[in-house]
């Protein structure tokens, strides 16, 4: 084994992989730390398999699906934006493709083809990679990192990579480690909880509307008014979970874990009070021999009008004309006005992504550098930075990854 790296990268996902290439194109001495058997397998995962990787849309635009870290992740992304990114991959052969609301997915359709045109440029750029490694801890002299430690083998290196994923889909990979070492060379660590996570609300659970996805809008009861989120909905056997869903779980996350309760209002279809007032009473008017049943089927999906007419004990054979006042009215409301408590989410272990982490306010945004110990460097997951659903969260794992290596060569001497 070499006696001195010039970079040691901890985590072999994402973010490490695209690392470990821009390290090895400047030309440093590098080598990989993987946890598991195999890297990149929570990236096998991503985009149910098809790997939405990034987006298509200016870093600007971008910007907003980071919540409140926008600021922070500004440097990182107008270093290596999406387009980037897609001439990155477009380089390692693999093309992209648009698809709806901006999402970019690889054009063969797998997440099998990102993941082997990294390892395969990984190796053929002479990277080393060791799996099967667990680091136990970051070595530290005279106030400098210096190398890792795992077991009894020690990795000593001019700079080091913390890229180790978060909390999230622990048996794929992150299973939070990377929070540990930070925390032990002191850094503070914002509490992880679940993002991107289905929710369990048991009055929408069971088989009756499992599967059906529609259209809604969300918000918490008693949250500030932004705090709302528009989109596909998908009910599960234990709740809700789609686009939608996913991008307003991190905020049900935060509240549960601070022991509030949580109830969700739902308008669906995602439409307002007054236009499904307007769609009843001008059908009724104009085709009031028509059964609010088959009025309701052209808005909404099968299952959810026969569940939403049964919990609303309305007659939905009922002719529009004959239609009571009281019985619209329960209709109309439980459309736009419907809630539910939610009674937790689906837990850190099955949420795609991980909200919290290493503490921003410590590392400096133009290089990623440690503000607390000089010579270690953060990346992606492991970072407090989440994204929403569609994209954000690879693209903030290279983008940070690249940010990092560009930052640490220039440190070196290898950089511009």
């Amino acid at each position: 084994m070499q006696e001195k790296w010039e970079l040691v990268i901890v985590g072999g996902g994402a973010a490490g992989l695209v690392g470990g290439i821009l390290a090895r194109r400047c030309g440093l001495e590098v080598v990989i730390l993987e946890r598991l058997a195999k890297v990149g397998r929570k990236l096998l995962a991503t985009g149910g398999g098809r790997c939405n990787f990034t987006r298509a849309e200016e870093p600007g635009e971008l910007l907003r699906g980071y919540y409140e870290a926008d600021k922070f992740v500004r440097p990182a992304l107008y270093n290596f934006p999406p387009l980037q990114v897609r001439e990155f991959f477009a380089g390692l052969g693999v093309g992209s493709v648009v698809e709806e609301d901006n999402r970019v997915y690889p054009r063969t359709g797998r997440a099998d083809e990102v993941l082997g045109a990294l390892q395969a440029e990984y190796s053929r750029l002479g990277g080393r990679l060791e799996t099967g490694v667990r680091v136990e801890r970051i070595l530290v002299q005279d106030g400098v990192a210096v190398g890792v430690q795992a077991g009894e083998e020690v990795y000593r290196a001019e700079r080091v990579l913390l890229a180790g994923g978060g909390g999230s889909m622990s048996e794929l990979g992150s299973d939070g480690s990377g929070f540990t070492l930070a925390r032990e060379v002191g850094h503070k660590v914002v509490p992880p909880v679940a993002g991107l996570v289905g929710l369990v609300i048991p009055e929408l659970a069971g088989e009756a509307l499992a599967g059906v996805a529609l259209p809604a809008s969300l918000s918490i009861v008693g949250a500030k008014a932004g705090d709302s989120f528009v989109g596909d909905i998908i009910f599960t056997h234990k709740g809700l979970s789609g686009p939608a869903v996913l991008d307003m779980s991190r905020l049900v996350s935060r509240k549960l874990a601070q022991g509030e309760s949580v109830e969700l209002e739902i308008s669906w279809g995602g439409k307002t009070r007054e236009y499904w007032r307007e769609i009843v009473l001008g059908a009724r008017a104009e085709f009031g021999r028509r059964s609010l049943k088959s009025l309701l089927l052209e808005h909404l999906p099968r299952r959810f009008v026969v569940y939403l007419l049964f919990c609303q004990g309305v007659d939905g054979e009922v002719a529009l004309a004959e239609l009571k006042k009281e019985a619209q009215e329960k209709v109309v409301t439980y459309l736009t006005g419907a809630r539910y408590k939610v009674e937790r989410t689906a837990g850190l272990a099955q949420a795609m992504v991980t909200a919290g982490g290493v503490s921003r306010a410590e590392i400096t945004p133009k290089t990623l550098e440690s503000r607390v110990l000089p010579g270690l460097y953060f990346a992606g997951e492991v970072i407090d930075v989440d994204g929403r659903c569609g994209g954000y969260n690879l693209q903030w794992a290279f983008a940070a990854a690249a940010l990092a290596v560009q930052s640490i060569a220039q440190s070196l001497g290898r950089g511009e």
